[in-house]
């Protein structure tokens, strides 16, 4: 009985179980960011946190999302919830993106 293989179906592919954590690791990193002030947030002397660089906030986005629909695919998910899910992720890093990139920039800020 331990020696039985298990049907294809309900094999756990490792690839995809990689990219769902690497999803999971990168919103938690955005989320503990924006509470304690890590990069690309900081917190400043009375201890509000802001948003220091737009770009990365981006880029980890859209690295989350390709962890999440890279997953999907690997799992073999359906193919409707793959694009419901890729349709939704772009659309929320579309208006983060807009959100983003519309607000007044400190010319002589660093970063």
């Amino acid at each position: 009985m331990a020696n039985e293989k298990l049907p294809e179906e309900d094999k756990v592919d490792a690839l995809a179980t990689l990219l769902f954590l690497v999803f999971i690791l990168i919103i938690g990193y955005i989320f503990q960011g924006l509470w304690s002030g890590l990069f690309p947030f900081g917190i400043n002397s009375i201890g509000e946190v802001s948003l220091e660089s737009p770009i990365v906030l981006i880029i980890l986005g859209s690295l989350a999302l390709l962890s999440l629909v890279g997953g999907m695919i690997r799992a073999q998910y359906p193919r409707e919830a793959v694009i419901i899910a890729a349709i939704i992720g772009l659309g929320v890093l579309l208006v983060l993106v807009y959100i983003l990139l519309a607000m007044p920039t400190d010319p002589f800020q660093l970063l």
